[in-house]
């Protein structure tokens, strides 16, 4: 599947595009009737079979195109970007149904993606490319590691600017330090905002997400003895610190979740925040960060 819905007809309709796309694909007249209902309910457009596909939204098109090819029965399926389209029900649906034919029908998927959370999902083993040439192969968790690791590197330190968050309201500070900064020690931040008009901050949350997305932390900054008012005349300048920051060693992502006058939402990827390991934090070497999880816990144990 290196282009879902390659051979598609626009003017035909689903059913007899599912008829054409199939033997496109290889699949004998036979096996597209003994499997039409099946491909037919994954895909969910059942109500649109005589409809001309030129009238479907995209989701329709992908989630018909997709469900014809993932019903071949190939010994190697590869899929190459088909989870950049489509709604998070539909890329859940088709995380398990590659999962199905790799484990239940004992096929080999190979799977292209720059999806890291996917690939770590459905992935035993990964194969690192760089400009189209093998950078690594081996466990998944080792070559996302490897892979991050490459595109910190290139990218380097990301530095905040400023952020217009509406017309009239802008975010003009936002640090973190030290930054990077030692897993299980303190991170000082600040945060400055200022406003064409008057305006108060009901609600205010930092956001941490690790390096495949993962929501990992809030700080949550709502508070009935702080008055968050701002004015044209009075920046308002938010500070403080975490007393511990208990994350495994790795790149994490930072963004907001705010309320102020007519705005209200979430606000990704302001800047980032580096975690390195503690110094001589164990006797023994370290597992590997993608084998520690996110958080490093503290404990005690002894033999009783």
């Amino acid at each position: 599947m290196l282009e879902v819905g390659t051979g598609f007809h626009p003017e035909l309709t689903g059913r007899e595009n599912i008829y054409l796309n199939g033997a496109i694909l290889g699949m004998a007249r036979s096996e597209i009737k003994r499997k039409f209902d099946e491909i037919v309910d994954f895909a969910e457009v059942e109500r649109f079979l005589d409809t001309p596909v030129k009238r479907y939204s995209s989701g329709m098109y992908v989630r018909l195109a997709f469900s014809v090819a993932a019903h071949l029965d190939p010994e190697i399926l590869i899929v190459d970007e088909v989870l950049a389209v489509g709604d998070a029900e539909f890329q859940r649906k088709c995380l398990g149904k590659m999962k199905a034919v790799a484990k239940s029908e004992q096929r080999t998927v190979l799977f292209v993606s720059h999806n890291m959370a996917a690939i770590e999902t459905l992935c035993t083993r990964a194969i690192f490319l760089r400009h189209g040439k093998v950078a690594g192969i081996g466990p998944v968790g080792d070559q996302i590691q490897a892979y991050l690791g490459e595109m910190s590197r290139r990218e380097g330190a990301q530095n905040f600017a400023s952020y217009r968050v509406s017309p009239t309201l802008t975010l003009t500070e936002l640090t973190f330090t030290p930054n990077p900064i030692e897993s299980g020690t303190t991170l000082r931040f600040a945060m400055s905002f200022s406003s064409l008009e008057s305006a108060r901050l009901t609600e205010l949350s930092i956001l941490v997400y690790s390096a495949l997305g993962t929501r990992v932390a809030i700080v949550d900054l709502r508070s009935t003895r702080i008055d968050y008012r701002i004015t044209p005349d009075t920046p308002t300048r938010i500070q403080g610190a975490i007393d511990t920051l208990p994350l495994v060693e790795g790149e994490y992502s930072i963004g907001l979740y705010m309320s102020c006058g007519s705005f209200r939402g979430d606000i990704y990827d302001l800047t980032s925040l580096s975690i390195v390991r503690t110094a001589n934090s164990t006797e023994f070497p370290p597992y590997a960060p993608h084998d520690r999880g996110l958080v490093e816990l503290s404990y005690e144990f002894d033999i009783g």
